[in-house]
């Protein structure tokens, strides 16, 4: 999470999105250890994003202040894990493995109260 974040304050979101790929790709697919910081270098170096701006957001703590900002807000917002869906307020709010027509009901149903 810390190195997307880099990669996002650093080169923007389109190019976090990718490094996000390319991470769950090393970890799922070439079963790399991407917890070790000397394999993620490799990787932000593979996806052409080992910039000093970026090693600079790992270094200095920008990157994990901003993920540890992100676990604040979830839990204040008593969001329980991930995946995790929170529409209208928490007045719906899906967690885990939800089947898409719970999720497309309430969507729907926001919709249609926003249309009235």
């Amino acid at each position: 999470h810390q190195a997307i974040k880099a990669v996002k304050f650093a080169a923007g979101n389109d190019e976090a999105i990718e490094l996000e790929r390319a991470l769950r790709k090393a970890l799922f697919r070439d079963a790399r250890d991407i917890s070790h910081f000397g394999v993620l270098k490799d990787i932000l170096e593979e996806n052409h994003v080992a910039t000093s701006d970026v090693m600079e957001c790992l270094y200095s703590g920008r990157a994990l202040a901003d993920v540890y900002g992100d676990i604040k807000t979830g839990e204040a917002e008593k969001v329980p894990g991930s995946p995790a869906w929170v529409f209208d307020q928490g007045r719906y709010r899906f967690f885990g493995q939800v089947d898409v027509d719970s999720l497309a009901f309430a969507i729907n149903g926001l919709v249609q109260r926003e249309t009235r």
